[in-house]
């Protein structure tokens, strides 16, 4: 068994001090595959030595969120269009010839640029938190609180177009961009050590 030694793994709590990590995680550990153990060991080690990559990995994880919205307009272009080739000459041009998928191929569009536009902000965001050396657990709930408010903002936004969703979309979308400003501010005001 791999996780039985591996009890003494610790993980920074809210203090800052070590601690181990909650028994009812070592113990589902524990029920995992011996292959699948040592994955997760590998993987706990890497945090440890770097704690500040669960939120870097929130980074990779925004990029690809922002091409959800793409990815599900072009499902909907290749599905009406008679040849492959016809809708995708010019995919901008004309949304209404999609008949009643018109409305949500110009949300898929909208809500895949908004993306693309508050990605750079936030990537740029939780890099200067690493280089300024915020509290990890700090950075990455934050980090959390953005792909969450993200996700939802997408799902709102292709859900529909009536005006209770995009007043719940632009409230979902404003605390994204909180995040973001809070991420600059923990980094911009973090204390140095006195030398």
């Amino acid at each position: 068994q791999i996780f039985p030694s591996a009890v003494g793994v610790t993980f920074l709590g809210s203090d800052d001090r070590m601690q181990a990590p909650p028994a009812w995680l070592m113990s589902t550990m524990a029920k995992l595959p011996p292959a699948q153990q040592q994955q997760v060991q590998e993987l706990l080690m890497r945090v440890m030595k770097d704690m500040f990559l669960p939120a870097l990995a929130t980074v990779p994880a925004a990029w690809a969120l922002a091409y959800v919205p793409r990815f599900i307009k072009l499902g909907i272009i290749y599905g009406r269009s008679s040849t492959p080739d016809s809708s995708d000459r010019d995919p901008r041009s004309n949304p209404d010839e999609f008949g009643t998928s018109a409305g949500l191929v110009r949300r898929c569009f909208a809500c895949h640029v908004n993306g693309l536009e508050s990605f750079p902000a936030f990537a740029t965001a939780v890099l200067l938190c690493k280089i300024q050396k915020v509290k990890p657990f700090e950075a990455f709930g934050l980090c959390f609180r953005y792909i969450v408010a993200r996700t939802l903002y997408t799902i709102c936004y292709l859900s529909s177009g009536n005006g209770v969703m995009a007043a719940v979309r632009s409230i979902i979308w404003i605390d994204s961009i909180l995040s973001i400003f809070r991420l600059y501010a923990k980094a911009l005001t973090v204390s140095k050590p006195a030398k």
